[in-house]
């Protein structure tokens, strides 16, 4: 008996954890998508596709990255087609709307590195 009451709680407690694990990605998400609507003309028109927490290696250890994409309209009302964007917990958002057109390409690159969990290089 002793061994299922044992069995029992380190369910409920994996289960619980597991829970608060969720939370915190779903919290993670929410400031993400909060951040890219603060930067949108529109930030009702935004939506979302393929958002995610990665996690990126670096020599400092691990943080985590959500990535994912988003289109919102623009200033004539017409939306711009889903672009990627990478989102750091301390606020920092890399999206390629952001960088002037000679830029974004670079931007594009440097949120595929993020999004595979690798720095990137420069």
């Amino acid at each position: 008996m002793t061994n299922g009451l044992n069995l029992l709680a380190a369910t409920v407690v994996a289960f619980a954890l597991a829970g608060c694990a969720s939370q915190a990605k779903s919290d993670l998400v929410a400031s993400a998508e909060k951040a890219v609507r603060h930067v949108a003309t529109d930030p009702g028109s935004v939506q979302f596709r393929e958002v995610r927490v990665v996690q990126l290696e670096s020599a400092a250890g691990k943080a985590p990255i959500v990535c994912g994409e988003f289109n919102a309209k623009n200033r004539l009302g017409g939306y711009t087609g889903f672009e990627p964007f990478a989102w750091h917990p301390d606020g920092k958002l890399l999206a390629r709307s952001l960088f002037p057109r000679e830029g974004q390409s670079i931007a594009d690159a440097g949120i595929a590195s993020l999004c595979a969990g690798v720095l990137p290089q420069i």
